[in-house]
């Protein structure tokens, strides 16, 4: 039950704001540039979600140093395409979520805060509005007009002590992986 409330909070969400831009390297990543501001309607196009393969989002070197196994990919509530890498077999049970959407730019989210940056791109941070958000991390990253990127993690154990801030700390560096893996106009 609660991995269905914790999916369904992954898709739930009301978003707070954070003003700090997403800076560094996670282990086992490509580099990218982190510290280019966000883009606007003058700048490259960006990653176009219509096409996008989310579960090329994490390579496979990625995932293991993650933690995680290789993706299982799905379809959103939303009817596009996601992809979630898990690892559900002992302590931490965690789970990272990307998927993406060509009907709902980031202007629709009513953010509450300051948005930052993840690479070149302005993101802002969710939170569900279903039990056990306090476990859960949601990045809505606006990658081109009109579209949007979403790089969640989800912990579902017991043993860790695990707030949103903590879910947050472990989604951003993720976040900026992914958007390194997909950035094809980036530095």
């Amino acid at each position: 039950m609660k991995r269905r409330i914790l999916t369904g909070g992954f898709l739930l969400l009301v978003v707070a704001g954070c003003a700090a831009p997403i800076t560094g390297q996670p282990n086992g990543s490509a580099s990218s540039s982190q510290t280019a501001g966000p883009t606007t309607s003058g700048e490259s196009v960006g990653i176009d979600v219509v096409d996008l393969d989310p579960c090329a989002a994490i390579r496979p070197e990625q995932a293991k140093a993650l933690g995680v196994g290789a993706p299982k990919s799905g379809v959103s509530s939303r009817g596009t395409k996601s992809c979630r890498w898990s690892h559900f077999q002992s302590e931490p049970i965690e789970s990272y979520y990307v998927d993406s959407s060509d009907r709902l730019g980031i202007g629709s989210i009513n953010a509450v805060g300051e948005p930052f940056t993840v690479g070149r791109y302005k993101a802002v941070i969710g939170r569900s509005q279903s039990a056990g958000f306090e476990t859960v991390c949601q990045i809505a990253i606006d990658v081109h007009p009109g579209q949007i990127l979403q790089v969640n993690y989800g912990y579902e154990g017991t043993t860790q002590r695990m707030t949103h801030d903590l879910a947050c700390e472990k989604a951003k560096p993720v976040a900026a992986m992914v958007i390194a893996n997909l950035d094809r106009g980036g530095n």
